[in-house]
């Protein structure tokens, strides 16, 4: 340890830059990363390892008053193993980033710098100062990459940047991490810069931190996950070099991207909880360091005139951050995981277990959840209708199953394991879902058609870009018809598709009846009514992070082929419903599918890459060829020693009103099912059944109905006697007026409108976003308290979204609350719990 007459520098390692996470590192992992080849590989363990050094030395230096020689001692070890496998003296060359050597040789200078500070010895001074010198005299002629997927260097006043927007930048990885990628070489400045001459600061400042600015005034902003990395150098560059403007640019920034990046009910609007929490906890990490800051004094921004004085964005955006928060908690998985939607990888996220599961709701994203049961016994049906907004996966209305404490039907990844021979183009394909393929084709991405060009306010500095780079430009979200998950025994969601087939699908709704027999088991009934195209393949696999069998009832020969791009062909064969599927687990679990309808089809069962482990796992294709088809299935989860349901189809195969019967012990269970609240359907015989509206079920004992409901509809009735019903099936209406909720006008029964009830309001025939009700203030037109924001406003011709999308849309705000009315033998529900 330097004596105290040799430490340049008193105090912490600049606190006000580096975030406060303390690491700890073994000497295995110092060495295997030290040895990495893979250049993104490397150089973020280089920058964890620095980083773990400078939070270790600042933890160090005051310890109850007392430096801890502890501390000092793990930050010294990891400085020596970095500069011991170092060229000490390299040279940084005119080549940029595009040259390996310069990253490492800015490794060195940081790494130098801060073994300075720790034992004030000239030697790591010198090389450090050096090398900030040499940088600031070569990186004005540096080459910047015009673009990330090829090595191909241009002047830094290229015209052709500015319509590069996956430009490689200054360090030839991509031009939004500029500033994070020279950090260390501003790291080591504000190390050395109490013993630079004012000259040698110049010539610094000028050459190498004005030369990352000023190349980067090249790309205009858009609503992308990388922009926090922009936001947290402009805060670092700003703290370190005492310019306020670069703190006044960061702070605009990051108001313009909680505005334009979310969708309002919380969730990032790429729909993934990856980069959900990358920019969330990067933006509270500047939220932090800005924390009660304030601008020089008689300081003003010379553009908008604005100073901060005691800067206090944590207040600013507290609702912001508690929504963000119940964003992903909706997305939480009883385990404490969080669910690997789109671009995520499973068992990566890890958030808080649940002790109780229940119906969840991102309406303006695109998730539905229903939920039950607490400890082991919770389960969780996840129906995915999100549109391309990026880091797509395509699987719009695609399913997936938690229950008796594991994931029975699961969601892909993002990146490949290495060594799966697996792709991400195989893990984010529609074949690769729980949902169904329209003429062997997945779902089109965000750079096809339907175009949304018709931005609002909150989107127009955007609307500049090209549609792909705004992630707004297109709309294939699915619409929420019905949610209903109030009651814990059965629960409802429909979800209609077809734009993510567009000029294809003139239908693709699903219909999920969740029910549950005590204990955390239960039954899924499926429905999955598709029209458009010839072919139609009805997909499912099992839990991919798992090994797991299949069997079927049905008779299938040996297969070959290759289907979806990736599924080997191992059994194929015609096929006649009802028959059953099934995937068994090494533990003994067994999942069992019976599938009613089609009558006749194909049934093809092949391997593919399974994604979510090394090795392969098996896929179940039900595949119909014509231009409508109804899918209906019903899974189970139960235990072994409780039996099975028996399931059997009451109505014809292949019709739109389809009518389930299900069995389990002495009870017998009936779904029921139309296209609309106006549509009809009857089962003669001896009950008698008959139904209008959109969906109902009923539970029969030995002695008749024990409990029955019906969902957006008038009736429904056994042997002449109306069981639920009422005049209308839902209230009906428009949004007159937008503030914290919704002020509504229109008609209907009043008891629809009430606290748990689901809120569905078509934005002029564009999109459908939902909202659980919060409190209802009744009157002439009722004001409605959403759980979380509206997002939009209405004017007379139309009106625009204020959140991501932020399109605008022409006609009414038309809105609709499905009313579910009860039965139960003996009394009458309402629906109001």
């Amino acid at each position: 340890m330097a004596d105290e007459k040799n430490e340049p520098l008193a105090g912490p390692v600049f606190p006000d830059v580096l975030p406060q996470k303390k690491r700890v590192m073994t000497v295995q992992q110092v060495t295997e990363g030290l040895k990495l080849e893979e250049a993104k590989a490397r150089r973020r363990f280089g920058m964890a390892l620095l980083t773990t050094a400078a939070n270790h030395i600042s933890a160090g230096l005051l310890v109850q008053g007392e430096p801890h020689d502890a501390e000092f001692r793990a930050a010294e070890q990891l400085l020596d193993a970095l500069l011991m496998e170092s060229d000490l003296e390299g040279r940084v060359t005119r080549d940029g980033g595009m040259d390996l050597a310069n990253l490492r040789l800015s490794e060195v200078t940081w790494g130098s710098a801060l073994r300075y500070r720790l034992r004030g010895e000239e030697e790591d001074f010198l090389r450090a100062k050096r090398l900030l010198l040499e940088f600031a005299s070569e990186m004005p002629g540096w080459p910047v990459q015009l673009s990330n997927k090829r090595k191909r260097g241009v002047p830094q006043d290229s015209s052709r940047l500015a319509a590069s927007h996956d430009s490689g930048g200054l360090w030839w990885r991509w031009y939004p991490l500029d500033l994070m990628e020279g950090a260390p070489l501003l790291y080591a400045y504000a190390l050395l810069e109490p013993r630079l001459t004012a000259e040698e600061r110049g010539e610094i400042e000028k050459g190498v931190f004005e030369t990352q600015l000023s190349v980067l005034r090249h790309w205009e902003k858009g609503a992308h996950n990388t922009l926090v990395y922009l936001i947290d150098g402009y805060v670092s560059y700003g703290l370190v070099l005492k310019r306020p403007e670069l703190i006044h640019r960061a702070v605009q920034l990051a108001r313009e991207l909680i505005a334009a990046g979310y969708s309002p009910d919380g969730l990032w609007h790429e729909g993934t909880p990856a980069y959900h929490r990358q920019v969330e906890m990067r933006l509270r990490g500047c939220f932090q360091r800005l924390e009660g800051y304030s601008d020089p004094a008689g300081w003003r921004d010379p553009q908008s005139g604005a100073r901060f004085d005691g800067l206090s964005l944590k207040r600013e955006f507290a609702a912001h951050m508690a929504g963000t928060d119940l964003a992903l908690e909706k997305l939480t998985l009883p385990d404490g995981f969080l669910a690997a939607v789109n671009d995520a990888d499973p068992k990566a996220y890890e958030g808080k277990p649940r002790e109780r599961a229940k119906s969840e709701l991102l309406g303006t994203s695109g998730y539905a959840v229903l939920g039950a049961g607490m400890g082991k016994t919770q389960s969780q049906l996840f129906l995915n209708y999100k549109g391309t907004f990026g880091h797509e996966h395509l699987d719009v209305n695609g399913l997936h199953w938690y229950a008796l404490g594991r994931r029975w039907f699961d969601e892909t990844r993002y990146r490949p394991l290495r060594g799966s021979g697996s792709e991400r183009a195989w893990s984010s394909s529609t074949a690769a879902h729980n949902t169904v393929v329209i003429d062997e084709r997945s779902q089109p991405n965000r750079f096809r058609e339907p175009w949304v060009e018709s931005f609002g306010a909150v989107m127009a500095p955007y609307a500049t870009w090209p549609l792909k780079r705004i992630h707004a430009g297109s709309n294939h979200m699915g619409d929420l018809l019905l949610f209903d998950g109030r009651q814990e025994g059965v629960q409802v969601m429909e979800v209609e598709g077809k734009k993510a087939y567009p000029g294809v699908a003139s239908r693709y709704r699903r219909t999920l009846v969740k029910v549950d027999l005590g204990e955390g088991e239960g039954y899924l009934v499926d429905i999955f009514r598709v029209k458009g195209g010839t072919r139609h393949d009805y997909m499912l696999h099992g839990a991919l992070a798992e090994p797991y069998d299949f069997a079927t009832s049905a008779s299938l020969d040996k297969g070959s082929g290759l289907l979806h791009g990736y599924l080997q062909v191992l059994q194929g064969g015609k096929v006649k419903a009802p028959f059953e599927v099934n995937f068994a687990y090494g533990d003994g679990a067994v999942s069992r599918s019976v599938m009613l309808s089609p009558a006749l089809g194909e049934l093809l069962v092949g391997e593919a890459p399974a994604i979510n482990r090394l090795g392969k796992a098996m896929w179940v294709d039900f595949r119909h060829d014509g231009g409508a088809s109804t899918f209906v299935v019903v899974h189970e989860a139960r235990r072994a020693k409780s039996g099975r349901v028996e399931a059997r189809l009451l109505s014809a195969p292949g019709e739109d009103e389809v009518a389930v019967e299900v069995r389990h012990g002495e009870r017998v269970d009936m779904v029921l099912s139309t296209l609309s609240a106006e549509g009809r359907l009857e089962l003669p015989g001896e009950d008698h059944i008959r139904m209008l509206g959109r969906l109902g079920w009923m539970r029969k004992g030995a002695g008749g109905v024990d409990e029955a409901w019906l969902w957006d509809g008038q009736e429904l009735a056994v042997r002449g006697e109306r069981l639920c019903g009422g005049d209308r099936g839902a209230w009906t209406g428009e949004v007159v007026a937008t503030h914290d909720g919704v002020i509504v006008r229109g008609e209907g029964p009043e008891e629809a409108l009430q606290k748990g009830a689901t809120l569905h309001v078509d934005l002029g025939g564009l999109v459908v976003w939902s909202y659980p009700i919060r409190e209802v203030v009744p009157g002439d037109e009722p004001v409605l308290l959403l759980e979380y924001a509206p997002g939009f406003l209405v004017n007379d011709g139309g009106g625009e979204m204020t959140r991501h999308p932020g399109w605008k849309f022409e006609g009414k705000a038309k809105v609709r609350v499905p009313m579910a009315r009860g039965f139960k033998a003996g009394e009458s529900l309402q629906s109001d719990k």
